[in-house]
């Protein structure tokens, strides 16, 4: 089952969420959780229920795309709230993204824009066979003359070497698109080979323009180096067009020719004007300490921020 927060009019909280099998499902409280309304939409057609969401800046439509790692299938369903004594609606249609047999599905996100257009991004490992190394592609795409675009945003390849963008994540900066990722190289066996905190802005004029904002890992590693970071990247955007990343290292160590590693403490990224990096939460990777997925919680004006892990 995947369930997700989101955002809604004043005083009401809603969760959306799916099983396998079962339709769509939103949990709707207008007294702070005290009691609890259920309405069922559609139903998922050929998509498993890995789950993005986001919602538009009114908060008055929540969008949610599901997709199945096994497949190119996606299903996106806008759900229009309820307000001012109207009935809510739901809308679903279902597209295709860019993986053939010869892709892994790493992960999406949706974003929407101010106009309240949804936009995805997704990762894809991909190799003409089974003997080569295997390359990196991020896509995005949006509804486009009644049916949905995608557009490659960046490509990584190495010589000895597989790649892949895990974890993408979206957000709204300026009116463009921002995307950060998890830039991962493994050796052909699976270990890990070296990652990075990896970043993609759309200039109008230059197209996609992308960057490194992390390296290295900030005193969490274990005996393989410290080049392993960028793990499980959240993103958000204030009002001021600030960029705000949390992420994480990983501390990776070989014994008796196989790889041991775990992904720790909690590093924060935010760009105005340059990067500046830091580390809210810091751990010991000598004495195993290690955290879950963090998420980043500016203020609006970005003044303040939250972190969750």
């Amino acid at each position: 089952m995947s369930l997700r927060l989101n955002a809604c009019p004043a005083g009401r909280i809603n969760i959306h969420g799916a099983a396998s099998g079962l339709p769509v499902f939103e949990m709707s409280s207008a007294d702070a959780g005290n009691t609890w309304l259920r309405e069922d939409g559609p139903a998922l057609d050929g998509v498993d229920v890995y789950l993005a969401a986001d919602s538009d800046a009114a908060g008055a439509a929540v969008h949610l795309v599901f997709a199945t790692y096994a497949s190119n299938r996606m299903q996106y369903v806008k759900r229009t709230l309820p307000a001012d004594g109207q009935a809510g609606a739901w809308h679903t249609e279902t597209f295709t993204n860019r993986k053939t047999a010869q892709h892994y599905f790493k992960g999406f996100d949706v974003a929407v824009d101010s106009t309240g257009t949804p936009h995805v991004v997704y990762g894809l490992q991909y190799a003409s066979s089974q003997d080569v190394y295997w390359s990196a592609e991020l896509w995005h795409c949006r509804p486009e003359n009644g049916g949905w675009s995608n557009e490659l945003v960046a490509t990584r390849a190495a010589a000895t070497l597989d790649a892949a963008f895990h974890n993408p994540q979206a957000a709204w900066r300026d009116g463009v698109p921002v995307i950060v990722a998890h830039l991962r190289y493994n050796v052909m066996t699976g270990s890990d080979a070296g990652s990075q905190l990896f970043c993609a802005r759309l200039d109008g004029i230059a197209g996609w323009q992308t960057e490194l904002i992390a390296q290295r890992s900030d005193g969490y590693a274990g005996s393989d180096g410290d080049i392993f970071t960028g793990l499980s990247p959240d993103l958000a955007v204030d009002s001021a067009g600030r960029i705000h990343v949390s992420f994480s290292d990983l501390a990776s160590w070989h014994v008796g020719g196989y790889q041991q590693a775990w992904m720790g403490q909690m590093r924060y990224a935010v760009h105005a004007g340059s990067w500046q990096l830091s580390v809210p939460f810091p751990q010991d990777a000598a004495a195993h300490e290690a955290l879950g997925r963090s998420i980043v919680l500016p203020t609006v004006s970005g003044d303040e921020m939250a972190f969750v892990g």
